[in-house]
């Protein structure tokens, strides 16, 4: 990656994370033991400096994310990192039983995904990484629907717009059976305070952020004396998601001070 032209603009130490319940922390006693949330503690400290915002939804599907006033409601050209997480478990995979049925979901998830992938690709900044959350377990998945997800991961890799793709799939999170470790969900489709940290582990920084992991100087803004990001996170429930509560430069949509920070 190309430092950037002297003079221009170096991008925000920010990571976007957007995409369905699991990745809002759905599933664990509290928002802050979600895997994003983890991933945000770890970014914050020094050498990364990044901010942390997530602006997931619950309940959401690739249907939702490509409406462009929901998967552009921040100005993603503002952040450095853009992570996108949707459960196939959404698109009711784990309800379809015939061999075609679960093809027919899982190619349109894949499609709709791809869909997605290119448009946020056009809206970033261009030497921003755009990060897909692969498929991760579900307690009601069989082998037709572990097949499914293990090719729908295998495709996500292929896609020359996509810079990382974080495995969800690994020994530290499933059972290679499709489900999640035993002790380690809610219920079926939500990990629980130790399933969420079972996917953090999954998480490679350097793979995630790539040359940025290396100080992305000439890119990236140049770290606070701290070495860590400006604000902590905070929850706005309004908005579903969380964001810095110290940056007057917010993008649009970002929420305001929110008095209740997260642990």
């Amino acid at each position: 990656m190309a430092a950037a032209p002297s003079g221009a603009p170096r991008l925000p130490r920010r990571v976007l994370v957007l995409g369905s319940s699991v990745s809002t922390g759905e599933g664990a006693t509290e928002q802050g033991r979600g895997w994003a949330a983890l991933l945000q503690a770890e970014l914050r400290k020094a050498p990364w400096g990044f901010e942390h915002w997530s602006r997931g939804k619950g309940g959401t599907h690739v249907e939702y994310w490509q409406d462009e006033g929901a998967l552009l409601a921040e100005r993603v050209a503002d952040f450095a990192v853009v992570i996108l997480s949707l459960s196939l478990g959404n698109e009711g995979l784990a309800r379809q039983e015939s061999a075609a049925d679960i093809e027919r979901v899982a190619r349109r998830y894949a499609d709709g995904l791809r869909r997605i992938a290119r448009r946020l690709r056009q809206a970033m900044h261009p030497q921003a990484r755009l990060v897909l959350g692969g498929p991760y377990p579900h307690g009601d998945y069989k082998a037709g629907h572990l097949r499914a997800i293990q090719e729908v991961r295998q495709e996500l890799l292929t896609w020359p717009e996509v810079d990382h793709v974080i495995d969800f799939l690994k020994p530290c999170v499933h059972d290679g059976r499709g489900h999640w470790h035993r002790g380690a969900w809610r219920d079926p489709g939500h990990p629980n305070d130790a399933g969420h940290r079972q996917m953090f582990q999954c998480v490679e920084l350097h793979g995630l952020l790539g040359p940025f992991s290396e100080g992305g100087d000439g890119i990236l803004e140049p770290l606070l004396g701290s070495g860590e990001a400006r604000g902590g996170a905070t929850l706005d429930k309004a908005a579903g998601g969380w964001g810095p509560s110290t940056d007057p430069r917010r993008p649009r949509g970002a929420p305001k001070v929110d008095a209740h920070a997260v642990p």
